[in-house]
């Protein structure tokens, strides 16, 4: 199947955006008839996001593919995502290259691998677990080098210096916002020196807290952008999933413009 070639991150997007704009089964089919491609073993029951991870599941070749989304993208074109989604098809971006599947174990990181630093509370370890866990997609297939600094410093260690050399390093910032995040010393600490050393300091909500009080973080967009909170939603993994895809276009804008040096 098609999709086993596919980048995870790109795959996401793609069903996300189509599952936007044919949300139902006859439009769904209509695309497939405009295609030419036989509805076959497709499964067009359940959701939209349902319907069209069955779609490109099946489509079998790369020619099949780009049919497939000129017929259902291509007026969209204005949308600077659909633009970005086809203009990764067109030069091949979209696509796992043909590599030892050891290549693609985390670690193998390039000149274009974005690096996050992720400040927790040792308290919130647990409950960063699934964020996380996401962010491996994005690991394996090379975008991203996650390093998770969490914060449960005894005295006189030297794991300070080594954080702080994590942080200094990477390009993107995480602070895991909770009560026991405002609470931890050296947590707030770590956050003040990813701001000395300039790097990109991106908000996530983890628990529910008075973040909007603190007088740095106002005018910060957090993730996710709704301001829910990954603890309190009824469907942290979607939530999960959401701000990994949001820091995986971030990436992406950081690798294009060079900034990831």
């Amino acid at each position: 199947m098609m999709r086993k070639h596919l980048k995870p991150v790109f795959y996401s997007r793609l069903v996300v955006k189509l599952a936007a704009f044919y949300p139902t089964q006859l439009t769904v089919r209509q695309v497939l008839i405009n295609s030419e491609i036989p509805e076959g073993a497709i499964n067009l029951q359940g959701s939209a996001v349902n319907m069209w991870d069955s779609v490109i599941g099946y489509v079998e070749s790369w020619e099949m593919l780009t049919v497939l989304l000129f017929n259902s993208l291509s007026k969209y074109e204005n949308d600077q995502e659909v633009f970005e989604l086809l203009d990764a098809v067109k030069t091949g971006w979209a696509f796992l290259p043909e590599l030892d599947e050891w290549q693609f174990l985390p670690g193998k990181v390039s000149k274009d691998t974005v690096k996050i630093a992720i400040i927790n509370s040792a308290e919130d370890i647990l409950d960063c677990s699934g964020l996380v866990k996401q962010l491996k997609v994005l690991q394996l297939e090379g975008l991203v080098e996650v390093n998770q600094v969490i914060v449960d410093f005894e005295p006189g260690s030297d794991e300070v210096g080594s954080y702080q050399k994590h942080i200094a390093d990477s390009c993107i910032v995480l602070l895991m916002l909770s009560p026991a995040f405002f609470s931890a010393e050296d947590c707030l600490k770590q956050c003040f020196f990813a701001y000395k050393v300039k790097k990109l300091v991106v908000p996530i909500l983890l628990k529910e807290c008075l973040y909007g009080r603190v007088r740095f973080l106002k005018n910060i967009i957090p993730l996710p952008k709704d301001r829910t909170f990954i603890q309190s939603s009824p469907n942290k993994n979607k939530v999960e999933m959401e701000i990994c895809q949001e820091l995986a276009l971030l990436s992406e804008k950081f690798i294009r413009e060079g900034l990831c040096l």
